[in-house]
């Protein structure tokens, strides 16, 4: 009896021994083709990355980790209620992963769940609170929430956690300049201009103060600066057409409002903008 006990015995732990080693696997093999998907992601073959993703959930339904990458390629292929879905069964499964609360704080800021973005960027910092991207990105709310004070704490905290991270200095500069404070601004953004210097955005910033200063030369010189760096970026040439009309430079200005209208056909600014156009083109 005894001798076929230990047999038993035996087999049995022979048996838990084998299922353990598949299950270690399986988790091997899902880890292999998180880190495929996460490659193919980021060359942009999202249905490759979704499909690696999905084959490492059948592998592992408990890895959190493919539950989100996976949400966050749905997100960028704009299949949001996807991406939702994906997102929570990550954190279901892990309530202390950080990342999740930030991807899914990220997708609500994009829908315009502004509320509930700040509630996931607020959880990620109480998980991790050197997360520099989740401050930044809760400043970005709060400042679209006209949340002035708010977001400048959460953009200085970026900042301390991450000293050259240049458009947390501009982020903070527009909100000075949104309270005119004028001063501060204008040391934030040459602060990220000195960080990188093709910041077209921030040049276009410190022009606008340039010129709610009456330094229009200087402003229109950052506003080429914004031009030379991003010439895909609207604001500055409406920004430079109106200090050439201000100064009388008719050609230069229409040039450049007509450059504006080209990138922005149907922008709030369109019909001042026309108007301009009618009053220097003398018509």
């Amino acid at each position: 009896m005894l001798r076929t006990s230990v047999k038993h015995v035996v087999a049995t732990l022979l048996v838990v021994y084998a299922l353990a080693g598949c299950a270690f696997a399986a988790q091997e093999q899902a880890q292999a083709l998180i880190v495929s998907g996460e490659l193919a992601a980021n060359a942009g073959k999202l249905d490759e990355a979704v499909a690696n993703f999905s084959r490492a959930i059948e592998l592992d339904p408990t890895s959190a980790t493919a539950y989100d990458d996976r949400g966050t390629a749905y997100s960028q292929q704009g299949r949001t209620e996807l991406a939702f879905a994906d997102y929570n069964k990550a954190l279901e499964i892990n309530p202390g992963y950080a990342l999740g609360y930030y991807n899914r704080g990220l997708l609500h800021a994009s829908t315009g769940n502004q509320a509930q973005a700040v509630s996931d960027f607020s959880r990620t910092i109480e998980l991790d609170p050197k997360n520099t991207k989740a401050y930044y990105s809760r400043g970005v709310v709060n400042a679209q929430l006209g949340r002035a004070e708010q977001a400048i704490t959460d953009y200085s905290k970026s900042i301390e956690l991450a000293p050259t991270f240049a458009a947390a200095y501009n982020n903070r500069g527009s909100v000075y300049l949104q309270q005119r404070k004028l001063d501060q601004a204008i040391n934030d953004f040459d602060r990220a201009i000195e960080i990188d210097p093709g910041f077209g955005r921030a040049y276009n910033n410190r022009g606008i103060v340039g010129a709610q200063r009456g330094n229009i030369d200087q402003a229109i010189a950052d506003f080429t600066s914004a031009i030379d760096h991003e010439p895909a970026y609207a604001s500055p040439y409406l920004n430079r057409g109106r200090a050439y009309r201000q100064k009388g430079l008719s050609s230069p200005a229409i040039s450049d409002f007509e450059a504006y209208l080209r990138l922005m056909p149907d922008g709030d600014s369109r019909l001042q903008i026309e108007a301009w156009l009618r009053e220097l083109k003398g018509q």
